[in-house]
């Protein structure tokens, strides 16, 4: 097994050592001490770990930036996580723990650069930001396609970019061409659009 390739030359790699986890280097040393009940891979500079049902994060120095205060976490993208301060109550949080897309969603799926799909207690999927909501959660699933997002409703599609919908759902089809470029076809009749 190459661990250097799977893990980086840098990359601390966590352990279970009597009962705790802590982290070791690839040469086996133990680099952060065995005092977490659970812990994760490192992910742009921080790693979840575990204390008393609680998750929060440390640096590669074992210090604990981020309190344990969390029910559940994703790993950092950039700047930003998911956290749910409880269950049903996912929001996206900094790297100082602070929620700058508060707590309010059932399920958020941090995309990338603060952009979240989000879902509500009706199930219903909508786009939001640090920054503004981009579409309210009232549609039944929302998709990446290229650098636009493909909303659908009711059986029908329709587009939406960073700024808000484009398209609200009324096509049967929507596919990425190139460069942003959309094909979309309704009652036999096919156009091209793109997502400005």
């Amino acid at each position: 097994m190459n661990t250097k390739k799977e893990y980086g030359d840098n990359e601390l790699v966590p352990v279970r050592m009597g009962g705790k986890y802590g982290y070791v280097n690839l040469y086996g040393e133990v680099v952060i001490p065995a005092q977490f009940d659970g812990a994760l891979e490192f992910h742009d500079g921080l790693a979840c770990v575990e204390c008393e049902d609680k998750r929060g994060f440390i640096n590669k120095q074992g210090e604990l930036c981020i309190p344990c205060r969390y029910v559940n976490t994703s790993s950092f993208k950039g700047e930003y996580c998911m956290a749910a301060i409880e269950w049903g109550k996912a929001g996206l949080i900094n790297r100082k723990g602070d929620f700058v897309i508060e707590p309010i969603y059932d399920n958020l799926s941090h995309l990338g650069n603060g952009l979240c799909i989000v879902t509500d207690r009706f199930y219903m999927e909508g786009i939001v930001s640090p920054e503004r909501v981009i579409a309210e959660p009232q549609f039944d699933r929302i998709r990446c396609v290229g650098d636009a997002y493909s909303l659908m409703s009711g059986g029908l599609y329709g587009l939406a970019n960073n700024e808000g919908v484009m398209v609200f759902p009324k096509y049967n089809e929507i596919s990425l061409l190139y460069n942003n470029i959309f094909s979309v076809c309704s009652s036999g009749w096919q156009v091209w659009i793109d997502r400005h």
